[in-house]
């Protein structure tokens, strides 16, 4: 399958069985150097972590949640998930594809997130050429061992949060060419005359429901 129509984690993952590693958040965050670990282990330190399933394909932040943690107490990381430092900062969806030439990925495209907490309420494009985090070498292997030529990572504060072997931009599906912003409408929400339908519930598992876009 070709890695520039893929547009789901499902296909992704059926497509590359030798890339599947990428999408082990706990696998990931140790090849990157993080401090994690999985659940039944603690934090060395006091702070603030992120608690998320170590696999998650179905997108949405299921099963993902911020907490404080005290050292000498226990983290309550269900069985199945990971607990990870706590990343601050700008919240970047990067798409690349892999320069055959010149043996790197290639930045594509790139969206901004603005969240309240781990709800995402809006997506907006970047322009070409800004700055962006430095890929790691990690992200070499996936072209060298799986065939996936289109890759897309997000970064919180310029730290690598989890890949997908696949493109970023469905949530842009339907959008007009010109549009800059996708403002995702989740069930319970006014449905606004221009939504774009979407819909994503997670197969059931999401805390909330997303009914589709507004485009700006």
């Amino acid at each position: 399958m070709d890695s520039l129509v893929i547009q789901t984690d499902e296909d992704a993952w059926l497509a590359y069985p030798q890339g599947r590693a990428f999408y082990d958040r706990l696998w990931l965050a140790r090849q990157l150097g993080q401090l994690c670990g999985p659940a039944g282990t603690n934090p060395p330190c006091s702070g603030w972590f992120f608690v998320k399933p170590v696999r998650n394909l179905l997108g949405l932040g299921i099963g993902a949640a911020r907490y404080w943690y005290a050292r000498g107490t226990d983290l309550r990381v269900p069985s199945g998930s990971f607990w990870s430092e706590c990343f601050e900062g700008e919240h970047l969806s990067i798409d690349y594809r892999w320069n055959r030439r010149r043996g790197r990925w290639t930045p594509l495209r790139s969206v901004s997130g603005i969240f309240s907490g781990i709800t995402p309420l809006c997506w907006i494009m970047q322009p070409r050429g800004r700055a962006l985090p430095q890929l790691p070498s990690l992200f070499d292997r996936i072209a060298d061992t799986c065939g996936a030529f289109r890759i897309n990572v997000e970064f919180i504060g310029g730290r690598v949060i989890e890949c997908h072997l696949r493109s970023g931009l469905g949530d842009w599906r339907g959008s007009p060419a010109d549009a800059t912003r996708a403002v995702p409408i989740w069930k319970g929400m006014p449905v606004p005359k221009n939504m774009v339908q979407n819909e994503d519930d997670g197969a059931g598992l999401a805390r909330l429901q997303r009914l589709g876009f507004v485009y700006q």
